[in-house]
């Protein structure tokens, strides 16, 4: 099957690389009865479906199977495609999700990696895929003028400006970005210290990748200069365990690579402390969210002072419910009252949105790798994740049970308001499932840190001119989180757990297309309100623009085939 990069390879995306095939190790060329294999042990496994007599091993029944075209047991290659999961209700049609996609890359990557690992004694030299581009971006200047008229956009603007700054100065963060010039977006444009703590880590990171090679090298040395009959040989990896207490401390983290990773321990670690503590330099509340007891309070309590506000509404005043979208919409179309203060809260959410991006934006800047892309790599996958990125920052606030959930702020709001204000109540149906699949996993602070940065990095979000790179920042995530994963997790199946991990992240895709057409019923009728708010605009525009561009191929699809052909020749227009 022809793949979408195959068949239009300016698109910049790129075709999915495969493991060998399960069964005989040969090229695989696809995902068959639920397993990637060759096409030969397709063949083969389909025609053992359908064959009446039974295989049988002439020999002890584990026998070797390999690509060779003939002289393989079908009894032992039968036995072993069943063991590998292939099977007629394992098969699929479609296209690779985004969870056996992320699944394939990943082997893929160990196997490299594995490879690596074997050649660098004979090689004598180890690359680090994970390694940081130092060069600095280059300047940009931009003159002031209308944030509409610019030939840079407001999110453009925001990509450009103050660099993340690894010692987490919290300079760059605003306080009210509703108020944001064009100026004030361009503040600080080319500050970033080409000596930041981030690169001077990358580059640590290599020496230390050196260091680790060339005493791999003097344990291989002297494994030659003994005699292997006087002594009792143990594997190499137990050698270097048992070598480790002789090596100063930063060393021996150094070596400490499991076959899990292609980074050092010590890498992985130091890569996630900085996207925590860059994380947490901008959303100093957010750890808090984890403590459950403290959030089960705020909701508890907020939700019986709502209870008693509504009773007194009601034994009052006589008011059993609030406007309506439609009623509302109406009487503020006629006399442009906002008759319950409903327009004023629009407002506030406009802002919290528009902070929001700016805040997704900084900590974008603290993932090492993303700020040296281009410019339309970077801003096209910060519009197609915004959504999602929120959402992992916001799930574990929400209580299903008494429908509330916290602001950024830690400020309680009943989720039917959500409704009420925006009209999208599919959406927030779907999201309290999705809300309560991801609260039963039980994630760390650390692993939603390292979630985020992986939901921004999926290379099929959008046409990307760099693919690979945004591959390589996503692989070093990946690991983060496996790492994190065996940590916080050690009771569960690590493969397993991540799975669900990744599942995750493509059920929420859903919420991201669910609120594209509420920012399409919003901007019907507060379009001028929006314009005040730049970034807002822009990802609402670009929503929009993606919407119709989808309507137009559909209709343009569906006026291909407005005439079907009937069994006696004649033709029916739909």
């Amino acid at each position: 099957m022809q793949s979408l990069a195959e068949q239009k390879p300016s698109s910049g995306y790129q075709p999915l690389q495969l493991p060998p095939c399960r069964i005989c190790t040969g090229v695989a060329s696809g995902l068959h009865y639920g397993v990637n294999t060759c096409e030969a042990c397709k063949a083969f496994f389909r025609r053992a479906m359908t064959d009446k007599y039974k295989y049988a091993c002439a020999r002890d029944g584990n026998c070797v199977i390999t690509d060779r075209k003939r002289g393989n047991c079908s009894a032992c290659r039968l036995k072993k495609c069943v063991e590998q999961g292939m099977s007629r209700d394992a098969v699929r049609h479609g296209r690779y999700t985004v969870a056996i996609r992320t699944k394939t890359i990943l082997e893929v990557k160990q196997l490299e990696a594995e490879n690596a690992r074997k050649q660098l004694g004979s090689d004598g030299e180890m690359t680090s895929e994970g390694s940081v581009s130092s060069s600095p971006e280059a300047s940009v200047t931009v003159d002031h003028m209308d944030p509409f008229d610019q030939p840079y956009s407001p999110l453009q603007l925001e990509l450009q400006s103050e660099e993340f700054q690894a010692d987490f100065n919290t300079d760059f963060l605003i306080d009210s970005p509703r108020n944001m010039t064009s100026d004030e977006l361009l503040q600080g444009l080319d500050n970033s210290d080409d000596d930041q703590p981030v690169r001077k880590s990358a580059r640590i990171a290599s020496r230390r990748s050196s260091n680790v090679h060339t005493m791999l090298q003097d344990f291989d040395q002297t494994f030659k200069d003994l005699d292997l009959e006087e002594i009792n040989i143990m594997p190499q990896d137990q050698l270097l365990v048992e070598t480790l207490p002789f090596l100063d401390e930063e060393m021996a983290k150094a070596v400490n690579i499991v076959p899990e990773y292609d980074m050092s321990i010590s890498d992985i670690e130091d890569l996630i402390k900085t996207l925590v503590e860059g994380h947490n330099a901008i959303y100093p509340r957010f750890r808090k969210q984890f403590d459950k007891k403290y959030v089960s309070r705020i909701q508890t309590e907020f939700y019986e002072q709502w209870q008693n506000e509504r009773k007194s509404k009601t034994e009052i005043f006589g008011i059993k419910s609030s406007l309506s979208n439609e009623e509302y919409n109406s009487v503020y179309m006629a006399t442009g009252i906002d008759v319950d203060g409903r327009m004023e809260t629009i407002k506030k959410c406009l802002e919290n949105i528009q902070k929001g991006i700016v805040d997704f934006i900084s900590f974008s800047k603290s993932i090492p790798g993303f700020k040296d892309l281009k410019a339309d790599d970077k801003l096209g996958l910060i519009k197609a994740s915004r959504f999602e990125y929120w959402f992992l920052g916001h799930f574990v606030t929400v209580n299903n049970e008494l429908g509330v959930s916290l602001g950024p702020d830690h400020k309680p709001s009943k989720m039917d308001e959500c409704k009420r204000l925006f009209g999208c109540g599919d959406m927030v149906t779907r999201a309290s499932e999705i809300t309560a699949t991801l609260q039963s996993l039980n994630l760390s602070c650390e692993e939603v840190c390292i979630l985020r940065g992986i939901v921004l990095t999926f290379t099929d979000r959008c046409v990307l001119q760099e693919p690979n790179k945004v591959e390589e920042i996503q692989w070093n995530l990946i690991q983060c989180l496996k790492y994190l994963i065996s940590k916080y997790h050690p009771e569960d199946s690590s493969s397993r757990r991540f799975s669900k991990y990744m599942d995750g992240l493509t059920v929420m895709r859903e919420l991201t297309e669910l609120n594209k057409k509420c920012n399409r019923q919003l901007e019907k009728l507060h379009w001028s309100i929006i314009k005040s708010y730049p970034l807002v605009y822009e990802c609402y525009t670009s929503d929009k623009q993606e919407v119709e561009r989808s309507e137009e191929e559909t209709a343009g699809f569906l006026g291909n085939i407005s005439y079907l052909a009937t069994p006696k020749g004649s033709f029916i227009q739909l």
